[in-house]
């Protein structure tokens, strides 16, 4: 898989940043997180990120999103609400899937500070090297919508409403916490910080994406 539009970026990048000050201020967490509804988004829409990651929406099914990321390196499919664990994905050395108890498209939405949630699914994960490496996890995901928070990025400031995550294998043993800072403005999240718990606070490991870039279908692509 390649991905074809690199070669356009530095000539329709899109500049998101943040509207009057004053006007921004005045607006009440309560108020903006009481009123935000599931993100839409368009085939081609372009994302693009400070650790130098790169996802191009390729395809759209109904609530289903295709995701193509730079030179192919991963591509996966998800649901319009981000919140909700990847349904497929490819690497170029694995293929995983996962089966969802319930599906709620609208898990979480519209958001509203304090709201929490929790599904069950079944990840399976499958090595391509031939070797019949298989493997199955039962997996719980537990979510909470929490204060708005404002978020200086290069592209601008944003009011943005973050949702935790944590992901636990079989309901008790914490493996991630996902964070997604979510921009009303541009209907997508513009930071995101993984933190993988360790035997200590010193061996945990935290990582963080910045978008530095959005790009949408209607920039000309």
């Amino acid at each position: 898989m390649q991905f074809k539009h690199l070669s356009i970026l530095p000539v329709f990048v899109f500049i998101a940043g943040c509207g009057n000050s004053a006007q921004n201020s005045a607006i009440k967490a309560s108020h903006v997180a009481s009123n935000i509804n599931l993100p839409s988004y368009s085939i081609n829409d372009i994302f693009i990120y400070d650790d130098g990651h790169i996802e191009r929406v390729s395809d759209i099914q109904g609530e289903i999103i295709t995701w193509e990321t730079s030179e192919g390196a991963l591509s996966y499919k998800a649901y319009r609400n981000f919140v909700l664990p990847m349904l497929e994905w490819e690497t170029l050395s694995s293929i995983g899937r996962v089966e969802i108890d319930i599906v709620d498209y609208e898990f979480l939405w519209p958001l509203k500070i304090g709201n929490s949630d929790s599904i069950n699914f079944k990840e399976y994960i499958e090595d391509k090297s031939g070797a019949s490496n298989s493997r199955s996890f039962n997996q719980k995901w537990t979510c909470v919508v929490k204060q708005e928070e404002q978020v200086l990025t290069t592209v601008g400031s944003f009011n943005t409403i973050p949702i935790t995550c944590d992901l636990y294998f079989n309901s008790s043993d914490l493996i991630q916490s996902s964070t997604w800072f979510y921009a009303p403005k541009i209907q997508h999240y513009v930071r995101r910080i993984y933190e993988i718990p360790g035997s200590s606070k010193t061996s945990s490991m935290r990582k963080e994406r910045n978008l530095i870039s959005y790009i949408p279908t209607i920039a000309g692509l």
